[in-house]
C-alpha cells in the first residue's frame, strides 16, 4: 500500500484532538507496523495543514526492539524486521535516547534473570554449536524431556485440578510461543481432569 492514511475526517472530534495536541506518545512502538506509523504521520500533516513530521507535533516512541516485533501474518522473520519502525523512512529523523538506568530487583535470582534477558536481547549469550540456541543456567530453570513431564512439574497434582483453589492456579502457568501449542497444552490438561466434559457456547452480538 502506497501513501496510506488514517480514516479521520477533519470535522470529527478525533480530528480536533489531533489538531490541537502538542505531544504524542506512541507507546510500544516496536510492535507497530511501520505502515501504520507512516499513515499517522501523513494524517496529522493533513489535519494540521503542516508538512513537518506529524504536522509539527512532538512524538515520543518508547519501546525496546529486543522485545516483540510487528506480527506479519504468515510472514518470515525478515518480513517482521522489515515491518518495524527502524525500516520506516521516519526512523532517520528520530532522535535516539537509550535508557542507561535499569531497575534493580532486591532478589539476586531476579537480578540474574534480568541480566540474562538483556544479554539474550543484545546477542551476548554464546550459541550452542552455532545453532542459534543458547543454554540457560540450571539455577534459573529446569529442563524437561517432554510435554508430559513439563505438565507434571508445573501442575504436580494434575488429576485434582477440579478441586484446586483459584490462588493455586494464579501461582503457576505454562507459556508457549504460538497459539497452536497453547491449544495442545490446554487439551492435554483438560483430558486429565476426571469427569465428563461440557461445551458452553456464547454469542457476543445482538
Amino acid at each position: 500500500m502506497e501513501n496510506p492514511v488514517c480514516i479521520v475526517t477533519k470535522s470529527s472530534d478525533k480530528a480536533k484532538v489531533l489538531q490541537g495536541c502538542v505531544f504524542v506518545v506512541g507507546d510500544e512502538c516496536t510492535m507497530a507496523n511501520k505502515i501504520a506509523i507512516d499513515a499517522v504521520n501523513r494524517t496529522m500533516q493533513d489535519l494540521r495543514g503542516n508538512t513537518l513530521l506529524f504536522g509539527g507535533a512532538t512524538v515520543l516512541f518508547p519501546g525496546d526492539f529486543r522485545q516483540i516485533l510487528p506480527v506479519v501474518t504468515k510472514g518470515t522473520r525478515a518480513d517482521e524486521i522489515n515491518a518495524c519502525l527502524k525500516r520506516s523512512i521516519l526512523w532517520r529523523c528520530c532522535k535516539k535516547t537509550p535508557f542507561k538506568r535499569k531497575h534493580e530487583s532486591t532478589f539476586s535470582r531476579f537480578r540474574e534473570f534480568s541480566t540474562i534477558l538483556l544479554d539474550v536481547g543484545d546477542g551476548k549469550c554464546p550459541e550452542v554449536n552455532s545453532t542459534h540456541d543458547i543454554e540457560l543456567p540450571t539455577a534459573l530453570c529446569q529442563v524437561v524431556a517432554d510435554t508430559e513431564t513439563l505438565i507434571h512439574s508445573i501442575y504436580d497434582y494434575v488429576h485434582d485440578l477440579n478441586i484446586k483453589e483459584d490462588s493455586w492456579f494464579c501461582e503457576r502457568s505454562i507459556l508457549a510461543t504460538i497459539n497452536d501449542q497453547v491449544s495442545v497444552l490446554n487439551q492435554r490438561m483438560l483430558d486429565k481432569i476426571p469427569g465428563e466434559s461440557q461445551t458452553y457456547l456464547s454469542i457476543n452480538t445482538v
